[in-house]
């Protein structure tokens, strides 16, 4: 093409536009969904309420309704439990749990991690099904772990034993109901957290360099299915599910989460309560028609989104941590890195080893894509003038250019195929990166003194974006020069996107991107391929 009669809007260039303004708004509503304004975040509870006697009443039951008090005559027990690794009180109220503290884990202010600390819909707080106010259990304590409770309802009876198991951070509970000829709609059993309405005004409209550490999801497993949600205050959650065999409530590091056990699934129903500012689901089983008692069996777990520690617990439970559609990729890269983090003590190093290893094993995909683009390369004058001389006859030229491709042995998808192959492997690892509680609290060196937080000087997200545009340049493309323009501002959007998200994704991608530049000026000394004349 001449260049004297190239115009810079034309047809490919402002495809070129349209492309980086679509990836921008899918970037943005990507980011929005995955780190709204905040809600809730454990990580960053304050010191623990004191178990005093006076609590007041849940206002609502999901959904919506008057405020019901409980009986000023019924008065409040509590039974402390402090152990190695959490300590918590068991209310009477619901034989439901106050004030869990996890002694293994601290906030950023160093603060023990407190989950459940709403003071509405208590975790394991156990309600009639309907009834807002949560049944009057008297407590006793059979050995060090194990606690049984009895209530009664209108003339049935209520028996509840919970076994602690503390290594594990979770609770195994059972519920027998027998209604004795009464009737009895079932019993719900709940988990919340307190919302951060005010974090959430104060963050409005800074989208982009907003904390995406604090959030709040739900994640509910039902009939065959899974949906996970983040909660924000402006888009709260509410929606009810059927058939339920998990459902948890979780920030970033930490949950509160059900898994069901009984003969028959629940729902759950999910809500938030914005008088309260408080986020809160219930595990509901209602009583059978007909029938005249029933059994509840679930295990609870209150602590943090550590993968081994929920396997140990129940392995369903390792699915709520969010590792994406490619989880199976990621948990071997998880085990990788903790190996690799067992030799060097240091999870920034770990994350350099472990982004070099995943790039030299991709490495074969790199070279096949970047000979067939090398070779397109060299092609692009011959196809240029086939374009030319066969304009006007669209079959003929698609007959010439395919035999131009044929006869030097190149394949028109073969610089896009390696490279979607390795795309999920580079998913999964960017997943393991975000989510990982091994990278909570951890230093790196120097100014990075927290991997799950943001570059405090945003230096990493320079560096990436240098490192980015650097290997945009250098590497061989078949665009136009207006459109490889437009394209040059990309490295600067994502460098952008990248000042807020964690130091430790960061890192994995710059660390990638300066593999990549090593890579392609290994590959340049390729002298490349004889080219044969169509």
């Amino acid at each position: 093409m001449d260049g004297e009669n190239q115009n810079f809007m034309d047809s490919k260039t402002i495809i070129a536009i349209v492309l980086m303004a679509a990836i921008w708004m899918g970037w943005q509503s990507y980011i929005a969904k995955k780190y709204p304004k905040p809600i809730a975040a454990a990580t960053e509870k304050a010191a623990p309420m004191a178990s005093d006697a006076k609590v007041e009443s849940p206002a609502t039951t999901l959904g919506a309704g008057p405020e019901i008090k409980q009986e000023a005559s019924v008065s409040e027990t509590i039974v402390p439990y402090d152990g190695p690794f959490w300590s918590f009180d068991l209310t009477s109220r619901g034989m439901a749990l106050k004030n869990i503290l996890l002694k293994t884990y601290t906030d950023r202010k160093n603060s023990p991690i407190v989950l459940g600390s709403s003071r509405d819909h208590l975790p394991l707080q156990t309600n009639v099904k309907d009834d807002p106010n949560p049944l009057q259990f008297d407590i006793k304590k059979i050995s060090e772990n194990e606690y049984v409770g009895t209530a009664h309802y209108k003339g049935t009876d209520i028996t509840k034993k919970v076994v602690v198991d503390s290594t594990n951070y979770s609770f195994l509970t059972e519920i027998d109901v027998k209604t004795n000829g009464h009737p009895f709609p079932g019993v719900a059993n709940y988990i919340s957290e307190d919302s951060l309405s005010g974090q959430t005004k104060t963050q409005k409209g800074k989208q982009i360099l907003a904390d995406p550490t604090k959030w709040q999801s739900v994640f509910v497993a039902h009939g065959t299915t899974t949906d996970r949600e983040y909660t924000t205050q402006e888009k709260p959650h509410r929606k009810t599910y059927s058939s339920v065999s998990m459902a948890a409530l979780g920030s970033r590091y930490f949950t509160l989460a059900y898994v069901d056990s009984s003969s028959i699934l629940p729902e759950f129903a999910a809500d938030v309560n914005e008088a309260k500012e408080n986020i809160f689901g219930a595990l509901i089983h209602p009583l059978l028609t007909g029938a005249d008692s029933m059994k509840v069996k679930f295990r609870l777990y209150a602590g943090p989104q550590a993968v081994e520690i929920m396997k140990a617990a129940d392995p369903r439970l390792v699915d709520v941590v969010d590792f994406g559609r490619f989880s199976i990729i990621a948990n071997p890269l998880l085990s990788a890195l903790k190996i690799i983090y067992s030799i060097f003590h240091n999870y920034g190093v770990a994350i350099i080893l472990l982004t070099l290893m995943v790039r030299l094993i991709v490495l074969p995909l790199n070279i096949k894509s970047y000979k067939s683009m090398k070779a397109m390369q060299a092609l692009q004058p011959q196809m240029n003038a086939l374009r030319e001389k066969y304009k006007d006859k669209p079959e003929i030229l698609n007959k010439e250019m395919m035999g131009l491709m044929k006869v030097n042995k190149v394949n028109p998808l073969g610089g896009c195929l390696p490279t979607l192959f390795q795309l999920p492997v580079f998913f999964a690892l960017y997943q393991v990166l975000d989510h990982s509680i091994e990278l909570y609290k951890s230093p790196f060196m120097l100014w990075i003194s927290d991997l799950s937080l943001k570059d405090p000087f945003y230096i990493l997200p320079i560096l990436m974006g240098i490192t980015m545009f650097i290997q945009q340049k250098i590497t061989p493309t078949t665009m136009d020069p207006a459109q490889a323009k437009v394209l040059m501002f990309m490295p600067v959007i994502f460098s952008i996107f990248m000042v807020s998200l964690p130091s430790g994704l960061t890192l994995y991608i710059f660390i990638s991107t300066l593999f990549g530049i090593t890579q392609q000026f290994l590959f340049m000394k390729d002298k490349g391929q004889k080219i044969v004349a169509a």
